[in-house]
């Protein structure tokens, strides 16, 4: 995944998503977040790493309910997040809506994006 094509996927699925244009960064990952707006007040976060093996290996030692360090006292998140991975992307959305989260679930995981030549 690239953010081009991540922004591409979800518009096409019909869901408003742009990037706030500011990053995140959190001590246990090696790759900043890039912040989107989803809808009118929905957040998601995404983390692009080289490749699959790499996001396996960065999220191995964490809870994968909070997605932070088992240990770790202070969430760097807003809210518990819905965890989306695909690939080399760890996509965490932070919304109330269980039918926002599924249809942004679904346009993530419907398969590898397209390759650009």
């Amino acid at each position: 995944w690239q953010p081009c094509g991540l922004v591409d996927r979800i518009v096409k699925a019909g869901l408003s998503f742009k990037a706030t244009g500011d990053s995140v960064r959190v001590p246990f990952f090696d790759v900043p977040g890039v912040r989107y707006r989803v809808a009118v007040t929905d957040t998601m976060l995404a983390f692009f790493f080289a490749d699959s093996a790499a996001l396996a290996k960065a999220i191995a030692p964490l809870d994968t309910l909070r997605m932070t360090p088992p240990t770790d006292s202070l969430m760097p998140w807003p809210a518990l997040p819905s965890v989306i991975r695909s690939g080399n992307l760890l996509a965490l959305y932070f919304a109330d809506s269980e039918r926002q989260i599924e249809r942004l679930r679904l346009a993530i995981t419907a398969g590898a994006p397209a390759q650009v030549p």
